[in-house]
């Protein structure tokens, strides 16, 4: 991780912004928020382009059901299992989204916390 942390603010630094004195305390908190912002969306964007590319690819390949409905895998034809790959799909985005999300909540309770002087 790169930039400022929640951290470095310190309680000095907090102290100074609640009562309106230090523009530093401010600028600090501030590139803390900033960097938290920042590193959602670089990794939400090319998530969000990767899972509805992902979901794409499947719409489009069972669009050919003259070429997958001829291929069987056991039971089932190949035009099954790829519409059935939706399911595991969703939820292993939905797995890798919130385990992020949770670590972004926590650091934005965190900052929450300084910023209301709970902390």
């Amino acid at each position: 991780m790169h930039g400022p942390k929640i951290e470095d603010a310190g309680l000095s630094a907090l102290a100074a912004l609640l009562d309106g004195s230090n523009d530093e305390a401010k600028a600090r908190l501030s590139d803390a928020a900033g960097h938290l912002v920042e590193e959602r969306l670089r990794f939400a964007t090319p998530f969000v382009l990767a899972a509805l590319g992902s979901f794409m690819v499947i719409t489009l390949l069972a669009g050919f059901t003259t070429f997958f409905d001829n291929l069987w895998v056991g039971p089932f034809s190949l035009l099954s299992v790829l519409l059935m790959s939706y399911v595991p799909l969703s939820c292993l985005m939905t797995w890798i989204y919130s385990r992020r999300a949770h670590e972004w909540d926590v650091r934005s309770a965190e900052l929450l916390g300084k910023l209301t002087g709970e902390a």
